[in-house]
């Protein structure tokens, strides 16, 4: 073998020991991040199996022994199957974004908390639809809730900035409030007034009462549509707007708006609508870089007030009003759902948007059909989440098809906010509205939520907005 050939055997031994090292320490950053990662997430994992635990305990140990009357029955799951449901309902907070870059992801926290999570584990402790149809919704519903999240991969749509002024964009919202309240009142008159909780039913019913009267001409079925833009949209505007830049007379105006509206219908998340905004305005501490751990701890800290007040003063009003009506009761309707529908004919959208051309098979709408059937009663509307109404419309399929219009309405949201707010993350008053539109479909279908609750609506007023107010409050970003 000649000189040369050895240098080069020599260099190229060199340079595979190079390599080699070089990768060795590339494997051990990448071993390192991976760790750093998963430390990071660590606080938000024990936050959600916290929110599981306290889940299962106001369920099995107090709603189902209190409540039984209304349904809310406990068959104990086996050990091992009621762990891998708790492993499903875990898996999707091992890739959602805990820091909150894009508006949406406020909505795929809510939904996942208050509709994926009691969707997945409540419907087991009913123990009253058949196992294997439950177990096929779960496995569907969490490819689909993974699905949406590859959304957050694909980059914006090209969408125009369209530039108004701040007077113009205001000048106009309070117009349309106007007309909005001039309509609320000339159906329902003015009734500025404090409401207890516990009456809320029979104002309730009052307003329903005379919606059901309105109904009869164009004007009151538009009014039924309005009392929830105001509610669910334009007041949530306000009160965002004035939370964000601290501006309270706006706040106020919102806050005022909301009671009114409160007085006249008794919605209850109509009154609790500040509330609301206001935490997750808090939970985007530090640019929203914590947004989904605090909001985890946020609700499971709800829960363990709900149990320590009924457990030390023997209060049932937060178990009643947070953990029974806001948590447990979407699970248990998707529960009543899959087991009904699994047994009896999809409506495949027969009483919605296809109604000309598919023959609704039920005498009466879906939510009093549930009603009748699990709570003895045909009026009362159980309404349920866009996930278990989509099983209604298509069974699993159903879930596949609203799962991706909601994909792609919050990629149509974060699109516009990428224009409203490029070069800054202050998309804040986008989050608030987001919020509010989320905790809807906690209790609505996806295409009431476009339409009666004003999610379109929303979606204007967002793309209106002067986005150079973003930038002039960046600095005050908590």
């Amino acid at each position: 073998m000649t000189d040369s050939c050895i240098e080069r055997t020599g260099a190229d031994r060199r340079a595979v020991t190079t390599c080699s090292h070089e990768n060795a320490q590339i494997g051990f950053w990448r071993e390192g991040a991976s760790l750093c990662r998963l430390r990071a997430r660590m606080p938000l994992l024990v936050g959600v199996i916290c929110y599981l635990a306290l889940l299962h305990y106001s369920y099995v140990a107090i709603i189902s022994d209190i409540f039984e009357y209304s349904g809310y029955f406990y068959c104990s799951p086996p050990f091992g199957l009621i762990t891998c449901i708790w492993l499903i309902a875990l898996l999707p907070s091992l890739w959602i974004p805990i820091a909150l870059k894009k508006p949406s992801l406020c909505m795929y926290w809510i939904v996942y908390l208050l509709v994926y999570i009691p969707g997945s584990i409540i419907p087991w402790y009913w123990g009253q639809a058949d196992s294997w149809d439950l177990l096929v919704f779960n496995l569907v519903l969490l490819g689909v809730f993974s699905f949406i999240g590859i959304f957050y991969k694909i980059p914006p749509l090209r969408i125009p900035n369209v530039s108004t002024s701040k007077s113009a964009y205001w000048t106009a919202v309070a117009a349309l409030s106007v007309m909005f309240y001039g309509l609320i009142v000339y159906t329902w008159g003015l009734k500025l007034r404090l409401v207890e909780l516990e009456d809320v039913y029979s104002v309730r019913a009052d307003f329903d009462e005379t919606l059901v009267l309105a109904e009869a001409f164009p004007s009151g079925r538009l009014a039924s549509r309005v009392v929830s833009w105001q509610s669910y949209v334009v007041n949530t505007l306000f009160i965002s707007y004035g939370l964000v830049s601290r501006r309270w007379l706006l706040f106020g105006v919102g806050f005022v708006g909301q009671f009114l509206i409160y007085s006249i219908t008794g919605y209850k998340a109509v009154l609790f609508s500040e509330v609301l905004s206001a935490g997750l305005l808090l939970a985007l501490w530090r640019r929203g870089n914590f947004f989904g751990s605090i909001v985890v701890w946020g609700f499971a800290g709800l829960l363990l007030l709900a149990v320590v007040a009924y457990s030390c003063f023997g209060s049932l009003f937060l178990l009643t009003l947070i953990t029974r009506r806001m948590i447990i009761l979407p699970g248990l309707l998707t529960g009543q759902y899959v087991d009904f529908f699994s047994k009896n004919p999809c409506t495949y959208l027969g009483d919605s948007i296809l109604s000309s051309f598919v023959d609704y098979p039920y005498s009466l709408p879906i939510a009093n059909l549930i009603g009748e059937q699990y709570h003895k009663s045909s009026g009362t509307s159980a309404n349920a989440n866009l996930f278990a109404y989509g099983y209604a419309s298509f069974g699993c399929a159903g879930l596949c098809y609203f799962g991706l219009l909601l994909a792609m309405i919050m990629w149509i949201i974060d699109s516009i906010c990428h224009v409203k707010w490029r070069g800054t993350d202050d998309h804040r008053i986008a989050v608030l509205m987001c919020g509010m539109s989320a905790f809807n479909l906690a209790n609505s279908s996806l295409f009431t939520c476009i339409v009666t609750h004003g999610m379109f609506l929303m979606l204007i007023l967002i793309f209106l907005y002067p986005g150079d107010s973003g930038r002039g409050m960046s600095s005050r970003m908590p």
